[in-house]
């Protein structure tokens, strides 16, 4: 199923692609839309021919794949061609994202992975799993410690720790980091907590300071707290943090420009 995708700017002063025949730009673009959220698709070249260029009776696909191979990780499992597009998720923003049905690449130096293929796929989701799992607790202990609460009172729930298992999926479709992760995971706390409107003083004096309702509510509002809020510490943000900011201001700017 094709999908709507955003080109960045970068694209068009990128020196490889520019030296890429206008197919091979063509064909490119045309893999994010076929794409899945997490940069993969089937890539068998008789199916991308059909999807991308339809009504192109000349065409070698396999030239044009060979062209792009810098951008695009092409691999193959079990007797299926897969591809992978390198750096995906630095330049696609998704919301509520899927997780891939696609297999992942199993080892980034070789296009053909060897060995045995499903056990391999099966323990890199319980990895990822378990990745979300100890950013999700380790979320958790920063809330406790930051807004004071008593733990035994406020417990890990299942539903705060399915809310902030997905929050932290999604920022690590991101990040592609697990530490950058939870550092943007705290830093939400922290901006909430600076707050002082939502820390009581408003005309209703209420707190806004749930960690499911107020905090990792949404993406959206998550990503918000993260990158919009001003905080009144004075922390040097790290520099992929600002490029990451950088990058959601410039998404916010288009999401505006489209809805008005």
């Amino acid at each position: 199923m094709a999908r709507k995708r955003m080109i960045d700017p970068e694209f068009w002063s990128d020196e490889e692609i520019g030296k890429w025949s206008f197919q091979a730009r063509l064909f490119y673009i045309g893999l994010w839309n076929f794409a899945d959220d997490e940069g993969r698709f089937k890539a068998h070249s008789a199916l991308l021919k059909a999807q991308i260029f339809p009504y192109e009776r000349k065409i070698n696909i396999d030239r044009v794949k060979k062209e792009i191979s810098t951008k695009i990780q092409w691999y193959e499992i079990n007797k299926s061609q897969y591809g992978h597009i390198r750096n995906f998720l630095k330049y696609q923003r998704i919301d509520r994202p899927t997780p891939s049905k696609l297999p992942p690449p199993l080892d980034d130096s070789s296009t053909i992975p060897r060995g045995n293929v499903l056990p391999n796929i099966r323990e890199v989701n319980i990895s990822k799993e378990n990745i979300y799992v100890e950013v999700a607790e380790t979320t958790f202990d920063s809330y406790i410690k930051t807004f004071s609460k008593n733990k035994a009172q406020y417990q890990f729930t299942t539903k705060r720790k399915n809310k902030l298992q997905q929050r932290a999926r999604e920022l690590h479709l991101v990040t592609q980091d697990v530490e950058k992760t939870k550092e943007l995971m705290f830093l939400a706390i922290k901006n909430r907590k600076a707050s002082t409107f939502h820390m009581g003083d408003n005309p209703q004096g209420k707190k806004y300071i749930d960690i499911v309702d107020h905090i990792f509510r949404s993406q959206e509002y998550t990503e918000q707290l993260i990158f919009e809020e001003k905080p009144k510490y004075t922390d040097k943000r790290a520099e992929w943090m600002d490029d990451l900011a950088k990058k959601y201001e410039e998404r916010a700017k288009r999401k505006t420009g489209e809805g008005s």
